[in-house]
């Protein structure tokens, strides 16, 4: 797709340049068959990284869930994935902070030294 600006919003004398890109996403327009063509090879092609990034997920906490060592088991139940993909139990500074992606530096820790390989691709695009 081009990042060409295709229209001049004029408003109180200040012109903004919006992109035709910008008018695709917004649905203003609607885009040509080479775009839709794009867009769907885009979207099928993102599709098939999340079905394997969930695989890989489920075998990565499988392989977590099944440590049998007490205190590495303590520390796995208080950093747990939230349904947001953010570690539950880091301390972010509070409001105003974010949470850190899970896994954090705490599980990746505990991993490594029962040699759980978390260089998967867990974390997202």
């Amino acid at each position: 797709m081009t990042d060409q600006i295709v229209l001049n919003v004029v408003k109180r004398g200040a012109v903004l340049p919006v992109t035709r890109d910008a008018l695709l996403e917004a649905g203003v327009i609607e885009p040509t068959p080479a775009e839709r063509a794009e867009m769907d090879r885009a979207a099928a092609e993102h599709q098939r990284r999340e079905a394997a990034r969930a695989a890989q997920l489920a075998v990565v906490l499988e392989q977590l869930a099944a440590l049998g060592d007490p205190l590495a088991r303590a520390v796995l139940d208080l950093h747990t994935r939230d349904t947001f993909g953010e570690c539950q139990g880091c301390d972010f500074g509070g409001g105003e902070g974010e949470p850190p992606e899970w896994p954090c530096r705490t599980v990746e820790t505990v991993a490594a030294h029962h040699g759980i390989d978390l260089a998967l691709d867990v974390r997202g695009d």
